[in-house]
């Protein structure tokens, strides 16, 4: 059993740390969200070929994650997101402005949302975190819905 002062310095620790910062800690770290109970759904649009997210869904079906994974196909502005403890988006800033209102009203303060390479227009990020990777310069934008 930790001590007070045990118990204080991690959360010293967990308040001041900004994640997993090398790529084996970061693979690890994504895995975390299934550890503990959290959900995920990936929206494939109507219009996008349903044989590219096979792979995912067998990953799915391959860690046993069925009844906290899934993936669907419909229209990414009318989607249930409201349960969303994280978002992911890689779409243009101009598709990212038609998406933003959704994300207000659908997902609940403390939820957050990851943008790839291109910003949420109108919201400051909390991060912006500069990455390199396939000989290409990536960003990724970290936002917290009710931060301002």
């Amino acid at each position: 059993m930790p001590s007070e002062k045990q118990r204080e310095a991690s959360r010293l620790n967990g308040a001041a740390s900004r994640g997993p910062v090398t790529p084996r800690g970061k693979a690890h770290s994504s895995r975390n969200a299934t550890t503990h109970g959290l959900t995920a759904r990936d929206v494939v649009l109507s219009n996008e070929n349903p044989e590219a997210y096979q792979p995912i869904e067998d990953r799915i079906r391959t860690l046993k994650l069925e009844n906290r994974a899934q993936v669907i196909e419909g229209d990414l502005l009318k989607a249930d997101i409201s349960g969303a403890d994280v978002v992911t988006i890689y779409l243009l800033t101009q598709s990212n402005d038609l998406l933003r209102p959704h994300l207000e009203k659908s997902l609940r303060p403390g939820a957050r949302i990851v943008s790839h390479d291109y910003p949420i227009r109108g919201w400051n990020p909390d991060v912006v975190e500069k990455v390199d990777a396939y000989r290409r310069v990536h960003y990724l934008f970290l936002y917290e819905v009710g931060k301002k």
